[in-house]
């Protein structure tokens, strides 16, 4: 396989009044064209600064260190090199499409400018592809919505416009950023059976990035756990559904709804809050939420070690 996308020692930075907030802090991932992988963790566990900052989107109080690379590619911090892949051989796909979409725009308009920016197409056929793409996201009457304004859509239309946009010039990574998170449970289902649908028509590699493991359950090859701007645990879908290593991945599974638990059963929760990303953190970073944590976890930093039939986690009681 053809390995797509390199990130290595990747940090991110926010530059505060209170002082710096490490919002990324140290991660190592790898994917291959063809291959789907879902991020996972607790909202503001740095999932989707990781990939910001690989776009090259970062706010502007945002730092990046490290190393990404696109085939091959250095593109962290350099401009040149992320305006040649983005939107052509890189995509992606925005948790909020009201807020993506430029609201004074028709949708047309903006699903042509992507072609004839990096295809060099002419409005003609730019306006036919553009058809054609929403046709295949299965949004009705594609050819009288390209003259409609982006407020004019339902939600799950949008979040159609917007994966339609990723893929007009067929890029070979697309990273869909909580693409489900605002719409109900019908559309959810809607969009998630379009993404299979990608899968098997094209090559692309694909990110799913999200807060629930149900989502990227169905959809993904691998799955990376995230909690406070690392890494905890990676390993195959199948593997860290059926036999979750870390004491993170496990909570987060016992907390998720299940159809074969009693509906008077209340959902499992994780004690205590998050850490401040602000702190040092010299530890295990979960330590204090931890019900198997001993001393030495608020000390030594565990590593990514690996598994038993494949997949790595980075927790000392693994190890000992």
């Amino acid at each position: 396989m053809t390995t797509l996308l390199e990130i290595n020692d990747l940090r991110v930075d926010f530059a505060t009044p209170e002082g710096p907030v490490r919002a990324v802090r140290g991660v190592d991932l790898g994917l291959d064209a063809g291959q789907t992988l879902g991020i996972v963790g607790e909202s503001g566990c740095g999932k989707s600064q990781v990939f910001l900052a690989a776009f090259g989107l970062l706010a502007g109080n945002g730092r990046a260190a490290g190393s990404v690379r696109i085939a091959g590619r250095e593109v962290l911090d350099r401009p040149a090199e992320l305006a040649a892949l983005r939107g052509d051989r890189m995509a992606m796909i925005f948790q909020d499409p009201m807020t993506a979409l430029n609201p004074y725009l028709r949708i047309g308009r903006q699903l042509a400018e992507v072609l004839e920016v990096h295809r060099g197409c002419d409005r003609r056929e730019a306006r036919r592809r553009a058809v054609e793409v929403l046709q295949n996201v299965g949004l009705a009457e594609a050819e009288r919505r390209l003259d409609m304004y982006p407020h004019e859509f339902s939600g799950g239309m949008r979040q159609r416009v917007m994966i339609a946009m990723a893929l007009l010039t067929e890029p070979a990574l697309i990273v869909a950023d909580e693409p489900t998170t605002a719409l109900d449970v019908t559309i959810q289902a809607q969009i998630l059976e379009l993404f299979h649908e990608l899968r098997g028509r094209a090559d692309s590699a694909i990110v799913l990035i999200s807060h629930d493991l149900g989502v990227v359950a169905g959809l993904c090859q691998r799955i990376a756990v995230m909690y406070a701007g690392r890494i905890v645990e990676t390993a195959s879908a199948a593997q860290l559904l059926d036999r979750p290593a870390h004491p993170y991945t496990q909570a987060l599974l016992a907390a998720m709804p299940r159809l074969d638990r009693p509906v008077e059963q209340a959902l499992a929760t994780i004690a205590g809050q998050p850490p401040d990303l602000a702190a040092e953190l010299p530890g295990c970073a979960f330590a204090a939420r931890c019900h198997l944590a001993e001393p030495a976890c608020s000390t030594q930093r565990p590593a990514l070690r690996p598994l038993p039939g494949g997949g790595k986690a980075a927790c000392l009681m693994l190890a000992s």
